[in-house]
């Protein structure tokens, strides 16, 4: 048996596995052997480290203090809001483009200008699905 065997074997006998090769061999060799000998001490050492180092475990729940200062700080932004910023931004990207290109690019753009107004005049989201709607499977 050589060291490295020797270790491993010791080591799965102090974490309660069992093997083929009888333990009484196993600590003749390290009685035996000096440098085995240290090399389990400074496991042991480690293992010592770790048991008395155990992980506090908290457990608070803060999330209702957290959704407290969330409903003191929100503020109702209107999509308004949104809707003039994005077209203000829309607006400037576009003249700069027209100002830099050829003005004939602009005839890509009314497409998609004619979905955002239709999008716009129908108030609502197309792309929304529609919980209502189960499948049969659902139903059974």
């Amino acid at each position: 048996m050589n060291c490295e065997e020797a270790l491993m074997l010791k080591m799965a006998e102090l974490d309660g596995e069992r093997n083929d090769i009888s333990i009484e061999a196993v600590d003749a060799h390290v009685l035996d052997c000096e440098s085995c000998r240290s090399d389990l001490e400074g496991l042991f050492a480690v293992n010592e480290t770790f048991d008395r180092n155990i992980r506090v475990k908290h457990e608070i729940n803060a999330w209702p203090a957290v959704q407290q200062v969330i409903a003191t700080q929100r503020r109702e932004v209107g999509w308004r809001t949104f809707a003039v910023l994005g077209l203000a931004l829309v607006t400037f990207k576009v003249v700069t483009l027209s100002m830099e290109n050829d003005p004939g690019w602009l005839i890509g753009l009314v497409p998609v200008f004619l979905a955002a107004v239709l999008f716009a005049v129908m108030k609502e989201n197309p792309f929304k699905v529609n919980a209502d709607l189960l499948l049969e499977n659902n139903h059974g």
